[in-house]
């Protein structure tokens, strides 16, 4: 198959992922996050924690566990906003897919070579 022929797949399958019921959900949902500047600040402040919580677990301080119940609280907030759980369900369920078709372009590609 030749480079027109390979960028005319890619082009489809690219298609078709745009299709999927799934990315468009999700990008809807991404969208609606977006916009929302409760759910934003929400996840602002959660990344803040996220990063205190890693540099204090990373040099083995204290506050560490202090701060791992802010950084657990934090977390289930924003899990326990409907639209934020499906997105990160989503989210994943995505990235799997992703994985999937990485791996089959790969086996794919390894065939061809052998």
């Amino acid at each position: 198959m030749n480079n027109q022929g390979i960028e005319e797949q890619l082009d489809h399958l690219l298609a078709l992922i745009d299709e999927n019921e799934a990315v468009r959900r999700f990008r809807e949902l991404e969208k609606m996050l977006n916009e929302n500047e409760v759910i934003k600040q929400r996840i602002e402040q959660f990344k803040d924690v996220q990063k205190l919580y890693t540099v204090k677990e990373a040099k083995k301080e204290e506050e560490a566990e202090a701060l791992k119940s802010l950084y657990e609280e934090t977390k289930d907030n924003l899990l326990n906003i409907p639209l934020f759980n499906e997105y990160i369900n989503l989210q994943t369920e995505l990235n799997d897919l992703l994985q999937q078709i990485s791996f089959i372009l790969e086996h794919e590609l390894e065939k061809d070579r052998v």
